[in-house]
Formats: structure tokens, C-alpha cells, sequence
């Protein structure tokens, strides 16, 4: 019996033994090949993630060209509003300037007429008075070129009753000289 608890162990042992190297063999098959695997996902992994990287890059890389274009047609845009703006801003200021000059010119202008309608009414009122003084004196004239043909026709009937009066004188003297019979 003392055989029987040393074999027993020992073919127990050595089952135990068989069983676990293969386990061990198989196990170690099933690590390796998990390990492989494991690297082969990673190797995967890494690929994809390399890929993706890569096409994440170029999508950023066209991102940033589309937005820099974009950025430079946005501020193209704006430095053109700008510039309108400025140029609006500068013709309203213009045309503004333009107005204040017109009224000014508009009110001056304004006053030369009220100046220059005093003017013609004072001219025209003077040329009344010229027309009227004009008629006056050619009325005057007219009476005085009748008073001067009236004092000539008295001017001659007082040289025709001179003459008759002194022939009458003379023929009055020619008879008061000579005898009378």
C-alpha cells in the first residue's frame, strides 16, 4: 500500500503533466495566435487609421483652401462694400455740397432779381416819366411852334399896319405939304 500512494500521485502527476503540456502547447498556439491577430488589428488599426489620417488631411487641406477662398471672396466682398460705401458716402457728400452751393447761388440769385425787378420798375417808371416829360415838351413844342407862327403872323400884321401906318404917315405928310387949293 505504501506503493499505492506513491504510483497513484505519480501517474496522476504525470497525467496531470501530459495534459497540461498540451494544454500548455495549445494554449500558447491560441496566445501567439491571438497576439498575431491582435497585431495584425493593430497593423490594421494603425493602416486605417493612417488612411484616415491621411484623408482627413486632404479633406482639412481642401477645408482650409475653400475656406481661405471663401475668406478672400468675403473680404473682396467687403473691401468692395467698403469702397462703394466710401464712395456713396463721398457722392452724398459731393452732391450735398453741390446743394448747399445751388442754394446759396438760388438765394443770391433770388435777390439780384428782387434787385434787378426794383431796377426795371425804377427804369420803367423813369421811362414814364421820360415818355411823359417827352410828350410834354413836344406838346410844349407844338404850342410853342404855334405861338411862334402866331407871333409871326402878329409879327407881320404889326409890320403890314408899321407899313400902313406909315405910309398913312407919309401920305398924311405928303398932303400937309402940299398947298392945298
Amino acid at each position: 500500500m505504501n506503493k499505492a500512494y506513491f504510483i497513484s500521485p505519480a501517474v496522476l502527476v504525470l497525467a496531470f503533466f501530459g495534459y497540461w503540456y498540451g494544454f500548455k502547447a495549445e494554449y500558447e498556439k491560441k496566445i501567439n495566435d491571438a497576439k498575431i491577430a491582435v497585431e495584425n488589428a493593430r497593423l490594421e488599426k494603425q493602416a486605417t487609421d493612417k488612411a484616415n489620417r491621411q484623408k482627413a488631411i486632404e479633406m482639412a487641406v481642401e477645408a482650409n483652401a475653400k475656406r481661405k477662398a471663401e475668406r478672400e471672396a468675403k473680404q473682396a466682398k467687403e473691401k468692395k462694400e467698403k469702397e462703394d460705401r466710401e464712395a456713396a458716402i463721398e457722392n452724398r457728400n459731393k452732391l450735398r455740397s453741390e446743394q448747399y452751393k445751388l442754394a446759396a447761388q438760388q438765394e443770391r440769385l433770388t435777390k439780384e432779381v428782387e434787385v434787378l425787378k426794383d431796377e426795371i420798375s425804377k427804369v420803367e417808371a423813369n421811362i414814364k416819366a421820360v415818355a411823359a416829360e417827352q410828350a410834354f415838351v413836344k406838346e410844349y413844342v407844338k404850342k410853342a411852334e404855334a405861338n411862334a407862327k402866331a407871333i409871326t403872323v402878329t409879327a407881320d400884321k404889326i409890320d403890314k399896319a408899321d407899313s400902313d401906318v406909315k405910309r398913312a404917315i407919309k401920305e398924311l405928310t405928303t398932303l400937309k405939304t402940299k398947298p392945298t387949293s
